[in-house]
């Protein structure tokens, strides 16, 4: 069976261009945002192709709207201009390659084959997620709840923090449930016109699971249903929802479970709780134990899909960073791990490859003074004053000048602090 690939754009050359380049996959076009999470919600593609260039539209906002659909599969952006700073903003967002049109077919193919590649090994090669791997308390409680839930054929409400994709936990779901074969379907509600709402978020879920007793093949029945972003929706229509589905069997085929995504519990109507079965999806915070396993599969998962050759993280770093509260969770370690291994100039991940800001560094030092007693806020304050200074002589190559312009101070002034911080702190 020929791999899907969807491409968005609206230029009628780089259709062309791409049929011809890959006439061994079967691609399929759509021109806007809006129709291809129509069109990922029926069948998910092998890769996404996006026209930087589209008309009325940014590609990087349509690569915003999508990328939370598709999590495993690699994104390729088409541009006109040879824009370096857009190429460094789409690697920050995670766009694994950048083109430059008019389009070379010879480039096209190799670029697209690397990155179905790529990945289909992230995907398979290790079917838990990275943030499934360890064993802390909270993820423990998550798997037993998962398990009971698909032992007990109850739909089911994911509740997460702002920051955890919660279509991980779908497809971890999806694939432990009884239909392994079938397809996991996601809609995203927040992807819908507000014109006729209703009435498009009905027909994708009657087109998604078909109805009771419809003649499928098995491999392309759906067998599990994903609604997203339901909070972008008015009280009513989203009351409305979990009352259709609050019962398994509600019209649809009897095995197709479905899972609804969730920010604020709040928003499940209180009197229909009892007919799903929550689970809570643990933030980062409460996974410090796990972190060096997160770590590890992240850089080699981003290593992997950039051909960069950084295999570990320096002690210095992984301290920082067990210290550090991650209010964005997975997605912030994510984007500084990639930021990383883009940055890093050898194998090994130092602190002066990412750009931690101050904020961050400050929230590590301020939980440094406090665990179990081994630092006083002054310590805590002289830490992260000498952490600062030796980041930024990284980074600098050691120029003194330039870190004293950058902290607008008198090079003198530089010098005596470090001094008194550490002798051999500027040797």
């Amino acid at each position: 069976m020929k791999k899907t690939i969807l491409l968005i754009t609206d230029e009628a050359a780089v259709e062309q261009a791409a049929a011809g380049a890959l006439a061994e996959f079967s691609l399929t076009t759509c021109r806007s945002a809006g129709e291809a999470a129509r069109l990922i919600g029926q069948k998910k593609p092998a890769l996404v192709i996006i026209d930087y260039d589209l008309k009325g539209s940014d590609g990087l906002q349509v690569f915003r709207q999508l990328r939370p659909l598709v999590p495993y599969t690699n994104f390729i952006m088409l541009s006109l201009a040879n824009d370096i700073p857009l190429a460094v903003r789409a690697a920050k967002l995670g766009v694994a390659d950048l083109l430059k049109k008019p389009l070379a077919a010879k480039e096209l193919r190799g670029v697209v084959e690397k990155n179905i590649a790529s990945s289909e090994e992230l995907v398979f090669a290790a079917p838990e997620t990275a943030w499934l791997q360890g064993a802390s308390p909270a993820l423990k409680k998550m798997f037993e709840l998962a398990g009971e839930a698909l032992l007990a054929r109850t739909n089911i409400v994911l509740v997460a923090e702002r920051g955890i994709d919660k279509s991980d936990v779908a497809e971890y779901a999806h694939r432990r449930g009884l239909k392994r074969k079938s397809q996991l379907r996601v809609i995203d509600l927040a992807a819908f016109r507000r014109e006729n709402l209703e009435g498009s978020f009905w027909a994708a879920a009657q087109e998604a699971v078909g109805k009771n007793g419809s003649a499928v093949d098995e491999e392309d029945r759906c067998g599990t249903l994903y609604l997203e972003n339901i909070e972008s929706l008015e009280e009513s229509f989203r009351r409305s929802i979990f009352e259709f589905f609050k019962e398994p069997k509600a019209k649809f085929d009897p095995e197709v479970l479905v899972l609804i995504g969730l920010y604020d519990r709040k928003s499940l109507p209180q009197e229909l709780a009892k007919n799903y079965f929550e689970i809570e999806v643990p933030p980062l915070r409460e996974r410090q134990a796990d972190l060096s396993l997160l770590i590890a599969r992240g850089l080699s998962g981003f290593a992997r899909l950039h051909d960069r050759k950084v295999r570990a993280v320096s002690g210095d770093l992984l301290y920082l960073l067990g210290l550090y509260d991650w209010p964005g969770n997975y997605h912030e370690l994510d984007a500084l791990l990639e930021i990383g291994v883009l940055a890093a100039g050898s194998e090994v991940l130092e602190i002066k490859d990412l750009p931690l800001d101050f904020r961050a560094l400050m929230s590590a030092a301020v939980r440094a003074a406090h665990i179990k007693g081994r630092l006083s806020l002054e310590e805590a304050k002289r830490w992260l004053e000498k952490l600062t200074y030796k980041t930024l002589l990284e980074k600098t190559s050691g120029d003194q000048g330039a870190v004293a312009r950058f902290l607008d101070l008198p090079k003198t002034t530089l010098a005596e602090r470090a001094a008194e911080l550490g002798g051999d702190l500027l040797n």
